[in-house]
């Protein structure tokens, strides 16, 4: 990864380091190139490494960094297949524990089981060889965690989402919102059908403005994370596409939200959301007709901030600490 990024990947990733910093542990983050000071941090991602406990280094694609981290208990945390297969490789000769983060559905790339998406068999057995070799395995999805554990390898079942405090949702009436260009037809396709609604698009490109023309859809340009989010607190109603870390995002504006019928969804929200049949403009259209009721908006709120507690920053990192203490 190069910092800074407008990668989803990269709001978990300094969200994770910056918790655990916060929690006692000497974080050492390697990126491909790039760096980013605490203060760039705060005002990009909304939250605060402690100093002395985090810092950043280049690796520039040199698999000899490896060598070069400090201290007897330290853990080679990843989500990178290639670091992880590098890491694995010359385990002998630094041997030091090397834990895997995967976002995988039962071991498959990450739509497959839900919807039929398939990827191809060569990259399915290379994260499989990482499941088998790497000391542990922090797994976003319930399902893979399980078969994980039934074949021996230490798991711990932890969604990659961070929730936070103190940026509930204002917006009133029909107010909705999407952050992201994944799956844009099925969104404009239920927007055609409800000319009462007006969308906002956040981080859609020239491109998708040009294909896709409505007179209630407004286009607005990429904001860095944390201005999304004091932006996103305008609007009542948001939609995602699929299980990614918007519905983090979602869950911390405390409206209401709109999501496919998937089971890796329902495991993360819960009764928190008005749910559509996957990839269907017309199920999202029925669903996006429950902003007009006033009182299932109140009831759905009620959920949303039941289901954000189980997210929020920094106090998830407890959990992933005490897995990674467990192999040091």
């Amino acid at each position: 990864m190069e910092v800074p990024s407008r990668k989803a990947h990269s709001i978990q990733i300094f969200k994770t380091c910056a918790a655990l910093s916060q929690l006692g542990v000497q974080v050492v983050l390697v990126v491909a190139k790039g760096r980013l000071s605490p203060q760039e941090i705060e005002e990009t991602y909304g939250v605060s490494p402690r100093g002395a406990n985090f810092s950043m280094v280049e690796a520039k694609r040199d698999w000899r960094l490896l060598f070069s981290l400090r201290g007897e208990r330290t853990v080679f945390y990843t989500r990178s297949q290639r670091w992880a297969r590098l890491a694995i490789n010359t385990k002998p000769l630094h041997r030091r524990p090397i834990v895997f983060e995967t976002h995988r559905k039962a071991g498959v790339f990450k739509n497959d089981p839900e919807t039929g998406i398939s990827e191809p068999l060569e990259r399915r057995k290379r994260i499989e060889w990482i499941f088998n070799r790497a000391d542990g395995v922090v797994c976003a999805v319930e399902e893979t965690h399980r078969r994980l554990l039934s074949l021996g390898v230490p798991s711990l079942h932890l969604w990659y989402g961070w929730t936070h405090r103190g940026f509930e949702a204002r917006g009133e009436g029909l107010s909705l919102a999407y952050a992201g260009t994944k799956d844009l037809g099925v969104v404009m396709g239920a927007m055609g059908l409800l000319p009462g609604l007006r969308l906002t698009v956040f981080g859609g490109g020239e491109e998708d403005k040009n294909r896709f023309r409505a007179h209630n859809v407004e286009f607005a340009d990429f904001l860095p994370h944390r201005k999304l989010l004091e932006k996103l607190r305008d609007y009542s109603g948001f939609i995602a596409t699929n299980e990614g870390i918007k519905l983090a995002d979602y869950l911390t504006l405390r409206g209401v939200i709109f999501a496919p019928d998937l089971p890796s969804v329902r495991e993360i929200l819960g009764k928190g959301a008005v749910y559509y049949s996957f990839g269907s403009s017309e199920s999202l259209a029925v669903a996006l007709k429950a902003l007009f009721s006033q009182r299932y908006r109140v009831v759905l709120c009620g959920h949303t901030v039941a289901k954000m507690d189980e997210y929020l920053w920094p106090e998830k990192g407890r959990r992933l600490k005490g897995f990674l203490l467990g192999f040091v």
